[in-house]
Formats: structure tokens, sequence, C-alpha cells
């Protein structure tokens, strides 16, 4: 996210997309207040597993199958972006277009959440 508004402040007029796992957008979500504060119209899309999923994913393969700690208790994102005073909404892959094309053309900025598959899709 802190790169994300940093890219934002350094090239207003280009639209700006950070895509994140629900873990880390958590991890620096303080960061939609100055994003709103600065009314910083940046897209943020939360793929949510609501894990961990790559960490998941390699404790399984370390650990004979064994995994812990990796699941979360995510916030309701859409909620949690209106309570900053940014846009929220849960979108699917048929509705991300439209829903990208609307952010884009907000004023504030824009939190997405992508339900999506527990398991990456990628092999070490």
């Amino acid at each position: 996210m802190p790169a994300a508004i940093g890219a934002k402040i350094a090239r207003p007029e280009r639209p700006v997309l950070a895509v994140a796992g629900d873990g880390g957008f958590m991890y620096s979500v303080n960061e939609l207040a100055t994003a709103v504060k600065y009314r910083l119209p940046v897209v943020f899309l939360v793929m949510n597993d609501e894990r961990y999923g790559a960490i998941k994913w390699l404790q399984e393969r370390m650990f004979e199958g064994r995994w812990g700690e990796a699941d979360l208790a995510n916030p309701d994102f859409r909620a949690l972006a209106r309570a900053f005073g940014a846009r929220g909404e849960r979108v699917t892959v048929d509705t991300l277009p439209r829903a990208l094309a609307e952010a884009f053309a907000a004023d504030l900025p824009t939190v997405l959440e992508l339900p999506m598959a527990v398991e990456p899709p990628w092999e070490l």
C-alpha cells in the first residue's frame, strides 16, 4: 500500500492499482487513512483467501502436510474501506472489469475484495 500511495503522489495523472493478498493488505491497512486524507484515488485489489495462503502452502510441503496459524479472521473489507472514508466493494471475476473502471474513475481510494481459492497456483 505505501508504494502504491507513493506512486500516485509521484504520478497523479497515472492510474495506480495495488494488488495484495488479504494478509499483506492487513499489514499496512492503516495507510488507507493517508490515501483518504490526501484524496488519492488508488485502487487496492485484495485477493482474499482468508489465510496466509503462501505460508500454509509452504508449511504443508515442508512439514509433511502439517500446517498451523495461517488462517485469518478478516474484517468485512467493504465496511473497513468505508470506515476509513474510502470506497469498498466485493467483486467476482465477472464483475471485476466494471469495478476497476469505476474505481479508476473515482476521486477517492477504492478497496476491491476478490474472494479466491485457497491454494496458490504455483510449485516450488
